[in-house]
């Protein structure tokens, strides 16, 4: 099992979209992550972590 998750330094996982997600419980701050996202950085590293995945049928 592989997991990529989107996870600030105190433990938050907030959905990587806009601000309407993740608005359970009065949370206001959803998406915040993607302004900070650099496809030319973490893009490749999403992108090699992703290709070492083996998909398998059970």
């Amino acid at each position: 099992m592989v997991v990529n998750e989107f996870m600030s330094l105190d433990g938050v996982v907030p959905s990587p979209g806009g601000p309407e997600k993740d608005t359970e419980g009065g949370f206001a701050r959803g998406g915040w992550s993607i302004a900070y996202f650099d496809p030319n950085g973490m893009g490749s590293m999403i992108a090699e972590g992703m290709s070492s995945v083996v998909a398998s049928r059970i």
